[in-house]
C-alpha cells in the first residue's frame, strides 16, 4: 500500500472522529476551542466565631471560592451585600423552617454574551431551544467535573420544585450541598440562569 493512500485513509479516520464528535452533541469537554476549568481545592478561610458577623463574612468568603463559571464571561459581579437575602425557594425542601431566616446567602453573577459563551464550550449558538439545553448540559457537566469534591450533587429537582417549563434542560438550577464539622455549619452552592446571566450563590446556616 502507498505512503500516499496510507496518508488518505488516515485523513479518513480523522474526518470520521470528528464527525461524530459534532454528532455526540457536543458533549466532549475537551475539544479544541471549549474552555478548560482548572479545578479549585481552596484554603478554608479563618474564622473567628467570636465575631458577631463571622457567618455573613464566611459566606462571602466562601462564595468567592466557589467554582467560576465554566464558559466564557464578560463580568464577574460579587454581590457584597447579599447576604442579607433570602436563600433561594427551591431549597425550601432542604433548610428546615426554624433555620430559613437565619441561614446567610452570598451571590457572584457571571455576566455573559451568548456567542462567546456558547462558542468556548463547544456549542453553536442559536435561539432555538435545543441549542440552549445544550449549552446548559455541558454548562453542568463542565461545572460539576470542576467543583472541589467537598461538594455533593443533589440536583436535578423536578420540574415542579425547580419551577423551570417541562421543555427545558433539567440539570438546573443545579445544587450542591456539604457539611462543615468544625464550624457546625450546613452549606449549599447553587446555580442558575438569568437573562445573559449565570447566577453561583453560597448558602449556610449553623445547626
Amino acid at each position: 500500500m502507498s505512503k500516499a493512500l496510507l496518508g488518505l485513509l488516515g485523513l479518513g479516520v480523522i474526518l470520521v472522529v470528528i464527525t461524530f464528535a459534532f454528532m455526540y452533541r457536543g458533549r466532549m469537554a475537551t475539544f479544541p476551542g471549549i474552555k478548560e476549568l482548572l479545578v479549585k481545592s481552596p484554603e478554608a478561610p479563618k474564622v473567628d466565631k467570636s465575631d458577631p458577623e463571622w457567618l455573613s463574612k464566611y459566606c462571602l468568603e466562601e462564595a468567592k471560592n466557589l467554582t467560576e463559571a465554566p464558559f466564557t464571561y464578560k463580568e464577574k459581579d460579587v454581590k457584597v451585600n447579599a447576604y442579607s437575602s433570602v436563600s433561594d425557594v427551591y431549597l425550601d425542601k432542604f433548610i428546615p423552617e426554624e433555620k430559613w431566616f437565619k441561614a446567610k446567602t452570598c451571590a457572584i453573577w457571571y455576566n455573559f454574551e451568548n456567542e462567546e459563551a456558547y462558542a468556548s464550550i463547544g456549542v453553536e449558538y442559536r435561539f432555538h431551544i435545543d441549542f440552549v439545553n445544550l449549552f446548559n448540559e455541558n454548562v453542568d457537566r463542565l461545572y460539576t467535573e470542576a467543583i472541589d469534591k467537598s461538594w455533593k450533587k443533589i440536583s436535578p429537582l423536578t420540574d415542579k420544585e425547580g419551577g423551570r417549563p417541562h421543555y427545558t434542560y433539567d440539570g438546573f438550577p443545579m445544587i450542591f450541598t456539604r457539611e462543615n464539622t468544625e464550624l457546625g455549619t450546613v452549606e449549599y452552592a447553587t446555580a442558575e440562569f438569568g437573562s445573559r446571566s449565570l447566577y453561583i450563590h453560597f448558602t449556610v446556616y449553623e445547626k
